[in-house]
């Protein structure tokens, strides 16, 4: 099995290069993401690219976004380390 990583500035550049990577390459099982900024966020990011604004009747991407991403506890930090300090104690 392989892994694939991808890397992004933001959290949107990050799912973009996903998203590109998964549509040249087939699906993978294992692709992690990295995001350099991960506290770096744009609230219209979420309407420019929700599935459900798009019509799919999936869900909404902040639903998504909160079982993979700790928006909240993101806002209340300034940096990288401060929110994985933060997630992981």
């Amino acid at each position: 099995m392989i892994a694939h990583n991808v890397v992004g500035i933001t959290p949107l550049d990050a799912w973009r290069e996903g998203v590109q990577t998964l549509l040249t390459r087939g699906e993978f099982f294992n692709l992690f993401t990295t995001v350099e900024q991960p506290a770096a966020f744009d609230l219209s990011w979420l309407q420019t690219h929700s599935p459900r604004r798009r019509g799919s009747g999936r869900d909404d991407l902040r639903e998504v976004i909160k079982t993979i991403f700790p928006y909240d506890l993101a806002q209340r930090t300034t940096d990288r380390q401060d929110l994985y300090n933060e997630y992981l104690y």
